[in-house]
């Protein structure tokens, strides 16, 4: 759960947004956002303090806006580049009805030298976005744009500077035993570049994202080629059945939630929005996995579908269902690859 507390004075605006969610130790409570905006310049927002950066459309999409119930593997690895939830930023970001950018400086997240207190030099990054829409209509929205992110240096504890990445297995935050996880030691620079790209057709929406991740490595002893690259992608589509179809955020550069004219009530013949969706989901973390400069992290594929059902503006219900197939890494349970199917059903409110 996260509670929302927000402030205005004239053109300034602070955020508190205390968390309760899986990310914080049992029996504690955490930070999700905690900053201070100010947005006396035309369609600008300046931010500092602990605020979430996007550098891509579907990490900028907000949680019930998402067309299953998760993001894909990719954007869950590069959000925890330079950006993702409780981190520090400075930066801004402008937007006008056919085009939108944004910038920002990041630093640690929150609550890092508690969970490790061993950390003695922070990390540093800096994460980018830019997006347009070259066509615009009734009936059509089309968007294209690109975004970055780097790490110019990682948190440096008593395990030296390690980039992990563990998106959850099928992207169904089940259990901690995620099959595609693997942790780099000796990083330097880590850093993400792709592109995106969004197409609307009356109550259809399809949309694909690329990310290539590069990270470099101290060097090694009698190895000419100590960086390491990476790729993964997603295509998904989803189909508003009944409701108000998708509708471009020009703030966010993204798409918002199905809208609910009339609130679910079947006595009254309403039932709200329904939505189906599906994603075919990839990423691979091998590069020269049999060379002795290479790295075995495994590659993933995940099929998913879902529906959902928003009952107003607050409440939506999601049936998700997912089938994954992970191959072999350095995982003590994944050593000869496994695949599996998960079906999920979430109730989320948002007011």
């Amino acid at each position: 759960m996260r509670l929302c507390v927000s402030l205005r004075y004239e053109d300034w605006v602070a955020n508190v947004v205390p968390e309760f969610g899986s990310g914080v130790p049992y029996g504690q409570v955490g930070l999700y956002e905690a900053n201070l905006n100010y947005e006396g310049l035309r369609k600008t927002e300046l931010t500092v303090g602990y605020y979430e950066p996007r550098e891509s459309e579907e990490s900028a999409e907000r949680p019930s806006a998402l067309t299953v119930l998760e993001r894909p593997a990719i954007i869950d690895i590069v959000r925890n580049i330079g950006a993702n939830a409780w981190r520090f930023s400075v930066g801004g970001l402008h937007y006008e009805k056919r085009w939108f950018a944004s910038a920002y400086f990041t630093g640690q997240q929150f609550g890092d030298r508690n969970t490790d207190p061993t950390i003695s030099d922070s990390q540093t990054g800096a994460v980018a976005r830019a997006a347009g829409r070259p066509y615009v209509s009734r009936d059509i929205d089309v968007m294209v744009g690109a975004g970055t992110s780097d790490s110019f240096k990682r948190n440096e504890s008593a395990s030296g500077r390690v980039f992990k990445m563990s998106p959850p297995t099928g992207n169904v935050p089940l259990t901690q035993d995620h099959l595609l996880s693997a942790s780099i030691p000796n990083a330097g620079t880590v850093w993400s570049v792709g592109p995106e790209l969004a197409l609307r057709w009356k109550r259809l929406l399809v949309k694909s994202e690329y990310f290539h991740i590069g990270v470099t490595r101290s060097p090694m002893a009698g190895l000419a080629n100590t960086s390491l690259g990476f790729d993964g992608w997603y295509v998904s589509a989803s189909y508003t059945l009944f409701g108000v179809p998708r509708a471009f955020d020009i703030k966010r550069a993204s798409f918002l939630p199905p809208g609910v004219t009339k609130d679910f009530d079947p006595a009254l013949n309403q039932w709200g929005a329904l939505e189906l969706s599906a994603r075919w989901d990839e990423v691979d973390l091998n590069d020269r996995p049999d060379a002795p400069s290479g790295f075995r992290g495994g590659r993933s594929i995940t099929w998913e579908s879902a529906l959902n059902w928003y009952l107003n503006q607050h409440f939506r219900l999601t049936l998700d269902y997912s089938h994954f197939t992970v191959s072999c890494n350095s995982q003590s349970f994944n050593l000869l690859g496994r695949d599996g199917n998960a079906l999920v059903g979430r109730v989320q409110a948002a007011f």
